[in-house]
């Protein structure tokens, strides 16, 4: 005698339960697909952030050393010797023009010979 399954057991049984079953399974898998993409993007984008972060606390360190640097008293005395002439008490300054450097140079090399011309542009400059 063979044993019948109820109704709603033969159901699980047939054919359509099996294709919808496979149906929702793919669905399943491709939305299970769809989320670790996102998330690898998601961490690719967190890595990109860091590293940015990174490098403007790099930047923001520099600068906070150049401020310092820019804010020091030595910086000042450079700076005011530079562009204003600063000198101090007791010191002397001497100013070395280009000109008068140059100028004693052609005249040395004019009153050579054309092959000893040659050998000074070659050898001594």
């Amino acid at each position: 005698m063979q044993k019948q399954t109820p109704k709603f057991l033969s159901f699980f049984y047939s054919r359509w339960f099996i294709i919808l079953s496979l149906v929702f399974i793919v669905l399943l898998l491709l939305s299970y697909n769809r989320e670790i993409q996102r998330q690898k993007k998601i961490n690719e984008k967190i890595l990109e952030l860091r590293n940015e972060a990174l490098t403007l606390e790099r930047s923001n360190f520099k600068l906070a050393r150049m401020l310092n640097y820019v804010q020091s008293e030595e910086f000042v005395e450079l700076e005011a010797r530079k562009n204003l002439n600063y000198k101090k008490p007791g010191e002397k300054v001497i100013v070395i023009t280009e000109s008068d450097v140059n100028n004693g140079d052609i005249k040395k090399v004019e009153n050579l010979s054309n092959f000893e011309k040659w050998l000074h542009y070659f050898f001594i400059e």
